[in-house]
């Protein structure tokens, strides 16, 4: 079988060509990380250990690097080549076999882009509004129409490759059900061409900010304190931890409604734990 060298868009196309024939038959596993900085625990439990385990079973599996997505946000050019470059990096030393997997960065492969402007006269803006992660990223980042559209950018991302399984987090499941409704219109015009893609449950797909327990952590948050990093030294991690935001009782409970904070430890405490069997 072909196998994908890292980020080489003529081998990438050979690797495509070998197992598209068989798509619909076989398990396709498709994901996407941006490459906007050093991985967090919350990007590690939630998605890049579990596409190691994931990559060990039977089927094909492929993970993009989506750089076109980053640039929602623009960045200087010198800062976005940096960044691919320590995502690369972070991705191999957790696990991620080029020998197993194909791992591409999505700018490389021209499909996705094309096949996003046919999507885009498929759904209605009416319906890219009720998305509330553009609610919330419009009112804290800028009302673009890179952020608004990115949704149907990623149904092309996952459709192209003939999808069937895509491993996210319960907060992406409405992306989810729009590549899926996007790929049925797209049959009912053109014919049978995109098959329907299930989600694959994570079991530790929401890890929340360390300074404000109600948000996810991110990469872009403004202080490094709200995140524990992969590169973290033991010393970082301890005073992270240790000045987490938690409340005053001194009861340990799993409560995430009335006790976010501690209950977000608990959850990470849980997914170190969970992730050294699941499969």
């Amino acid at each position: 079988m072909l196998r994908c060298s890292l980020l080489k868009p003529s081998c990438f196309c050979q690797c495509l060509k070998a197992f598209n024939s068989s798509a619909f038959q076989e398990r396709v596993i498709y994901s996407g990380i941006q490459p906007t900085g050093i991985p967090h625990i919350g990007n590690y439990l939630g998605a890049i250990k579990n596409w190691t385990q994931l990559q060990n079973a039977p089927g094909q599996h492929i993970y993009c690097i989506v750089d076109l997505h980053s640039l929602t946000v623009p960045k200087d050019r010198e800062e976005t080549q940096t960044s691919m470059k320590q995502m690369i990096a972070c991705l191999l030393a957790c696990g991620l076999d080029p020998h197993k997997s194909i791992i591409y960065k999505q700018s490389d492969v021209h499909q996705h882009t094309q096949l996003a402007w046919i999507f885009s006269s498929l759904v209605s803006t009416v319906r890219l509004r009720r998305f509330p992660q553009w609610k919330e990223k419009s009112k804290a980042l800028a009302d673009t129409h890179g952020l608004y559209s990115y949704p149907v950018l990623q149904a092309a991302d996952i459709l192209l490759f003939n999808t069937t399984h895509v491993p996210v987090g319960a907060d992406q499941n409405v992306h989810v059900h729009l590549t899926n409704e996007i790929g049925e219109k797209f049959n009912k015009i053109y014919g049978e061409t995109f098959q329907k893609v299930e989600i694959q449950d994570t079991p530790c797909s929401r890890v929340l900010s360390l300074r404000d327990p109600t948000s996810k952590m991110s990469k872009s948050a403004s202080t490094h304190m709200s995140r524990v990093n992969i590169t973290d030294s033991d010393d970082d991690i301890w005073l992270k931890i240790r000045r987490a935001v938690t409340d005053s009782q001194s009861k340990v409970a799993y409560e995430p409604e009335t006790r976010p904070g501690v209950s977000n430890l608990i959850r990470v405490s849980y997914c170190c734990y969970v992730l050294q069997d699941y499969k």
